[in-house]
């Protein structure tokens, strides 16, 4: 193995490999991710087996980094992808490299999940890749092996299912923890600098199978285009760098625009956007929420709603976009629950809320100004309480007295136009008589003393959606 991996990079095809590979690393910034150390994904193949030992021979001329190996047996292939597993077993050895492997159902979780074998697969890949990353101290870079033919590949494939300019842009060359040293070098030219060298690797026999989209893309199409063109892949990597410049500077617009409302997002605002930040903005805060699935026809759908003040539009992962009072947000359907908490004289810290309640005969309160800030402070009189205090969310039905009416909480928030979003989250004030106080709103009526009790609420952060939500208060109560 010595002996051809010497000649390997010092072939002709090889050194351009090699050059390539160096260009990109230096183009995208990897090196500092390379010193962290590096984890390669090494199935056997043609692109790992070459990353790998370009990897090997790039740390001879930069200085030590970490370096490990890791082969995932998806449980597709059979014996076959057992010869790929012993393969890697026997390479990563004989190279001197640790070598994980592990072995994942794919089949039982695609069929759970009710997603397709290959986005299976790379899902559990890379939590895999996670996973080993988050238990070791020495690795925190995860290599991959996508090469240029593959990115040609993807662009196709996107364009196909009318992606917009971010599918377009095909594979990054650089995504978060993750770098791709050879995606400008293309399919053919590993596999010449390999054969010329007498390297071996595995060949994955679904690679000829036209039933996958990709396969049919890589064996009909993309010989064909090397009739229009030379380097198909070059010109497409061309035009993914331009696209992914363009996306880089369309999602900077659409942070922007969200740290600028400060949680805090009008229908006006939303429709004053071009259409290209719109979209990446309505991406932005479902990836904020952990809304996963979005899709263009959603997007559509929630600009074309935004003519009305009132609407909702329902989301993948359980979610919802709310325009309520021409206020937008996104809520999880399932976010919303009731609440009753005891309180007591003194600070209650209600932590799961985000919120201190403290009850007090003083007005001054002590607290942490660097953490919390006074949300509101109202003076009750004492002798309108009876019995004990509790804090509790509303429910259908409520009402109490105040100016000498009853009035019904629910017209009390409509009146208001608090959204509806925000209701659940108002916290009521109760007795054993039941409700004496709404904040934003007066005081349940009764007899008035010189004793009193002050109800002091503070909050970390008032654009957290689990923190209680107060009304401003008006003159008209």
């Amino acid at each position: 193995m010595e002996d051809k991996l010497s000649s390997l990079f010092q072939s002709k095809i090889g050194a351009s490999v090699y050059r390539k590979a160096k260009e990109t690393i230096s183009k995208y910034n990897m090196l500092p991710m390379i010193k962290e150390g590096v984890l390669v994904g090494l199935s056997g193949g043609a692109d790992s087996v070459m990353l790998l030992l370009f990897l090997l021979e790039y740390r001879k001329e930069v200085g030590h980094f970490d370096l490990l190996a890791v082969h995932v047996n998806h449980g597709i292939r059979g014996d076959e992808a057992k010869r790929d597993e012993l393969f890697s077993y026997e390479l990563a050895r004989s190279l001197g490299v640790e070598l994980l492997s592990f072995e994942i159902d794919v089949p039982s979780i695609s069929k759970k999940a009710g997603l397709g074998l290959e986005e299976t697969a790379r899902k559990e890949r890379y939590s895999c890749f996670d996973n080993i990353i988050r238990s070791r101290n020495d690795i925190k870079t995860v290599a991959v092996a996508h090469n240029a033919t593959d990115n040609l590949e993807t662009v196709i494939f996107n364009l196909m299912r009318g992606a917009g300019a971010l599918g377009l842009a095909g594979i990054p060359a650089v995504r978060e923890n993750i770098i791709r040293p050879l995606i400008s070098v293309s399919k053919n030219d590993i596999l010449s600098a390999l054969d010329g060298c007498g390297v071996r690797y595995v060949f994955d026999s679904t690679n000829d199978s036209c039933d996958y989209s990709r396969n049919r893309i890589r064996n009909r199409i993309l010989p064909e285009l090397k009739q229009l063109t030379k380097s198909p892949e070059e010109m497409a990597g061309r035009a993914s760098e331009l696209l992914h410049s363009d996306c880089e500077f369309i999602q900077l617009e659409a942070e922007a625009f969200l740290k600028k409302c400060n949680g805090s997002i009008s229908k006006d605002a939303l429709l004053s956007l071009h259409p290209a930040v719109f979209g990446r903005v309505i991406k932005k805060m479902c990836e904020d929420s952990e809304c996963c699935g979005i899709e263009h026809i959603h997007i559509m759908k929630i600009r074309e709603l935004l003519a009305r003040d009132n609407f909702s539009v329902s989301l993948p992962s359980g979610f919802r976009f709310v325009c309520e009072y021409g206020k937008c947000n996104l809520r999880c359907e399932e976010s919303s629950g009731q609440f009753l908490i005891p309180l007591s004289l003194g600070e209650n810290k209600l932590d799961e809320y985000g919120t201190v309640v403290i009850l007090s005969h003083k007005k001054d309160v002590e607290f942490s100004r660097n953490v919390h800030k006074i949300a509101i402070q109202e003076k009750i009189s004492s002798d309108i309480i009876v019995g004990d205090i509790y804090v509790r969310s509303k429910n259908d039905g409520d009402s109490y007295r105040y100016g000498g009416h009853t009035h019904k909480l629910k017209k009390m928030l409509s009146d208001r136009k608090i959204p509806r979003s925000f209701r659940d989250r108002i916290p009521v004030f109760c007795d054993s008589l039941g409700i004496f106080w709404v904040p934003g709103f007066s005081v349940r009526d009764g007899v008035k003393s010189d004793k009193y009790l002050y109800i002091t609420i503070l909050t970390a952060n008032e654009c957290d959606n689990n923190a209680f939500y107060i009304p401003t208060r008006q003159n008209n109560g």
